[in-house]
């Protein structure tokens, strides 16, 4: 199913905290960027610890941004189980960034994309409970790059509208890896929602008047993707 009029907060931490607690901003105590959600929050992964007794195992992949990036173990107070990504909003270069993983922080020098997904379908099969995985990307947040060259196909890539429109194609193309690698009997138990938490940065918008994208109350700025899908 695609949703054609979904729209989130026009900047990523509240719609990520919306996501996570099922409250408006005002709520939530996060209304712009940076935000702290507080861990008296109850965050939905709480919320299926309690109701399944914690028959599901729960990992967080990817941006976080919903706390301080000393705090490294900030998912895991929300009620996941394991947590490989970056709690702040994004990276500083795709191929040269820090990562939390296993409780402790190290650099890698993997592209962020590729190790996200690689993380994620190592994870999925070596399940043997239900689970939930929230999978954050980072890409195609700034700053805006050349993909490895097998993940996208434009010939031209030197401007910074062509490098976005290149990390989405690369952030497709991990996405349909880690579909493939799930083996049928699983995926066919799974419902998967693809979500947008904000919209296009203004500098690199289109069908939209420029800058009214991101970071604004302007169709460019709040209306994003919403796809579910399932067995």
């Amino acid at each position: 199913l695609r949703f054609n009029r979904f729209h989130t907060v026009a900047l990523c931490a509240p719609t990520r905290a919306a996501m996570l607690t099922g409250k408006y901003g005002v709520n939530s105590g996060i209304n712009t960027v940076p935000g702290i959600l507080k861990t008296d929050q109850k965050s939905i992964f709480k919320e299926i610890n309690e109701l399944t007794n914690d028959a599901y195992e729960i990992s967080v992949i990817g941006k976080w941004h919903n706390g301080v990036p000393s705090n490294i173990d900030h998912t895991i107070s929300h009620g996941a189980d394991d947590f490989m990504g970056v709690i702040g909003a994004g990276v500083d270069d795709y191929f040269d960034w820090t990562k939390v993983e296993n409780h402790t922080s190290s650099a890698s020098t993997e592209y962020a994309t590729s190790y996200f997904t690689d993380y994620a379908v190592d994870w999925i099969n070596k399940q043997s409970k239900p689970w939930l995985m929230w999978l954050a990307q980072v890409s195609p947040h700034t700053p805006f790059h050349v993909p490895p060259s097998e993940m996208y196909t434009s010939d031209n890539v030197g401007t910074n509208q062509q490098k976005f429109m290149a990390m989405i194609e690369a952030m497709d193309y991990e996405i349909g890896r880690l579909l493939n690698s799930i083996p049928q009997d699983v995926l066919d138990n799974t419902v998967i929602l693809f979500i947008g938490d904000n919209g296009t940065p203004g500098n690199i918008l289109q069908g939209f008047p420029k800058p009214k994208g991101k970071n604004t109350v302007y169709q460019g700025g709040i209306h994003v993707p919403l796809i579910v899908s399932g067995k």
